[in-house]
């Protein structure tokens, strides 16, 4: 089983539920490598020359709200030069969407190229449905099994425990102050970012967002 999903699209989230509801491993599928997992259920952030079976994705303005979580989770900007601190959020907006800069360019890119692709798969589920609704997302994929233990066992709640509790697990370096699991709210893009900003961002993913999402336009 092969899952596309353009990174902090729920595609970790649904490839953790599949591995528990079919394989049912001793661990936690949040607390271990990657590596690890794709023995199981493997997931591609990258096109491939394979058809994938299911494709997961997600409000493109919203990921790059979660994009910006994920620096500062992990301190990624910390260490580059003496003194240096990390952006702030106005300042990370401002250089992924107001300056259109080469980092927003980029990322528009990646992700149209991973939407692409996964429009490839045969069953198509958006992260907001799959928030609202994993049972049934997840019946699109697996008809029968312990679905209800699986969507209990990685609910947010207890996604966001097992993170504090076991921080040395993980193989990143991790800021305590963040969580991974940081907003799983649909459309909180709003909360976030300005008009102007989120103004460029439709711009910018325009068909996409039609096409899914109107209703934000």
């Amino acid at each position: 089983m092969l899952v596309a999903s353009y990174t902090k699209c729920g595609g970790s989230w649904l490839t953790w539920m599949l591995i528990d509801i079919l394989y049912k491993p001793p661990f936690y599928c949040d607390l271990v490598d990657k590596s690890q997992l794709d023995y199981f259920v493997q997931k591609t952030e990258k096109p491939l020359d394979i058809q994938p079976n299911i494709h997961v994705f997600r409000h493109p303005l919203d990921v790059v709200c979660s994009a910006w979580n994920y620096v500062f989770l992990t301190d990624r900007l910390l260490g580059l030069a003496d003194n240096l601190e990390p952006p702030t959020e106005a300042q990370f907006y401002d250089n992924f969407i107001e300056k259109g800069s080469l980092m927003f360019f980029h990322e528009n890119i990646k992700y149209m190229r991973a939407y692409h692709y996964g429009q490839w798969a045969p069953i198509q589920i958006k992260y907001e449905d799959l928030l609202e609704n994993p049972k049934g997302q997840l019946k699109k994929i697996i008809a029968s099994g312990d679905i209800d233990g699986a969507i209990k066992k990685y609910s947010l709640k207890n996604c966001k425990d097992r993170e504090k509790q076991k921080q040395n697990q993980f193989l990143r370096t991790t800021n305590p102050d963040y969580s991974f699991y940081f907003k799983a709210d649909k459309f909180y893009y709003k909360e976030k970012m300005t008009q102007e900003q989120i103004d460029k961002g439709h711009e910018k993913f325009y068909d996409v967002i039609n096409k899914h999402w109107p209703e934000t336009l």
